[in-house]
């Protein structure tokens, strides 16, 4: 009877470690983890005044990314969403990833890649307040906040759309549009989310790695089914 009961407890252990583990796992996969980092970056949170980011750190609402110059900070959200901030860059985490599927960064300065397979997540500049999904690129510099979208769309002040490989200026007294025309510049930042990690399991690789094949100056319509020369 004795080795019954010590079996029993041994099952019942057993089964609350997996459990465990299993929440744990399940924790993990719902918060930003940095996977890559060069330079001099620190995270700034409630609970640490300042600290260098590493590899593994895990990001939470509240906490505030500083990148000095040729730095660079890669966090990741498992299968869901992946992020690149670029040198000279401040952004503040608002908004993690919660039940309600919330993202909300302020960008102060600097640049972000940003590519979500989420339905939406919001970006806000001095002077933007961006909602977008699919990929794009989000720059404030010098008063004037640049939104590139290379896929998916985004909507700029409730009021401006962007489809995909449409491309916005917003100053603090208009917001200019257009089409992304390829050149070098769009090259590179394709090439760069090519080369992320896990950027295969948030977004098309294989048909950035076409467009990467066209010619300087082509334009690639807003549906993605012409292209102009």
């Amino acid at each position: 009877m004795y080795y019954g009961v010590l079996q029993m407890y041994k099952k019942i252990i057993a089964i609350i470690f997996v459990c465990a583990f299993a929440l744990n796992a399940q924790y993990n996969a719902n918060y930003m983890e940095v996977v890559s980092v060069q330079g001099e970056v620190k995270i700034t949170s409630k609970d640490i005044i300042a600290k260098p980011a590493n590899i593994g750190d895990l990001l939470f609402s509240n906490d505030r990314l500083t990148l000095q110059g040729n730095s660079y900070l890669t966090y990741y959200i498992q299968n869901n969403s992946l992020f690149k901030l670029k040198q000279n860059t401040s952004l503040n985490i608002d908004e993690s990833l919660d039940r309600n599927n919330n993202i909300k960064f302020t960008l102060s300065s600097g640049e972000i890649i940003a590519i979500t397979k989420l339905d939406s997540i919001n970006i806000i500049t001095p002077n933007a307040n961006i909602s977008m999904r699919g990929t794009a690129i989000i720059a404030n510099n010098n008063g004037t906040t640049t939104v590139k979208v290379l896929s998916g769309s985004a909507k700029i002040n409730n009021n401006t759309e962007l489809s995909t490989f449409m491309q916005a200026n917003i100053s603090n007294t208009e917001i200019t549009t257009g089409n992304i025309v390829l050149n070098a510049n769009i090259k590179s930042y394709l090439n760069e989310i090519i080369n992320m990690p896990y950027a295969n399991n948030v977004t098309q690789v294989n048909f950035y790695r076409s467009i990467v094949t066209l010619p300087d100056n082509t334009v690639i319509n807003v549906n993605q089914s012409t292209i102009e020369k």
